[in-house]
């Protein structure tokens, strides 16, 4: 099982890869917000307990905030959003909560009540912060007792990649971090993960995210630098 994968799940996917790509996961994103735009609310059960029927890799819940939404948008309320995820909660590991919306305070505790796990999360599709906000961003994390700070940001520079690679490896011998530049060829994406990043995300069949790789292109840089050994 890899456990640097995160394989992104959004519904509609081919039954055979879907099988085959989650019995290789170590973690599994069920992006419900790009599942319910695409089909209706009724078959997010059915959905949930196909996808814990085929993994053992932890499960992920996300619901995105629109603020943090990368192109096309579905606008779900802060009210459903806080209904959607006490409904998969009890099904899940993970919840991705964003630590800049008012849910995070709210869903956190009672997350670690049912002694579940938190990712607290920051995406910026425009570029990468100050050295100032990232340090803001994970005292922040540590205020709200998250489990693993997630940040997700456009690189536009070299200069910005070094940036969040200092960070990552300054930070993650102190919390755990996933740390994902966007926007960025395949290679530099992956950088992080020798800094300390805990994970990284692949699509199984579309990217949800600039610069995301397909579940076959993460297999294939697999192996290459698997055979470069």
């Amino acid at each position: 099982m890899d456990e640097k994968l995160a394989l992104v799940v959004a519904g509609g996917e081919k039954e055979k890869l879907l099988r085959q790509a989650l019995s290789q996961a170590g973690w599994v994103e069920l992006r419900i917000d790009r599942f319910l735009r695409d089909f209706p609310e009724n078959q997010l059960p059915g959905w949930l307990k196909r996808i814990k029927s085929y993994t053992s890799g932890r499960l992920i819940a996300t619901v995105r905030w629109l603020k943090e939404q990368s192109a096309p948008l579905y606008r779900i309320s802060e009210e459903k959003r806080d209904s959607l995820f006490r409904l998969v909660l009890p099904d899940v590991d993970y919840l991705d909560l964003e630590i800049k919306s008012n849910l995070a305070r709210k869903i956190l505790p009672l997350a670690h009540q049912q002694g579940k796990k938190v990712i607290l999360s920051y995406h910026n599709f425009k570029g990468c912060p100050p050295v100032s906000v990232l340090m803001g961003l994970y005292r922040k994390f540590r205020f709200l007792k998250g489990d693993i700070l997630k940040v997700a940001v456009r690189i536009n520079s070299p200069g910005q990649l070094l940036k969040l690679i200092n960070f990552t490896a300054c930070y993650s011998q102190k919390s755990s971090l996933v740390i994902i530049p966007m926007g960025t060829s395949l290679l530099e994406r992956i950088v992080p993960l020798s800094f300390g990043s805990l994970f990284t995300y692949a699509g199984l069949s579309r990217a949800v995210a600039p610069g995301q790789p397909t579940f076959r292109q993460w297999q294939a840089l697999r192996n290459l630098l698997l055979t470069d050994r």
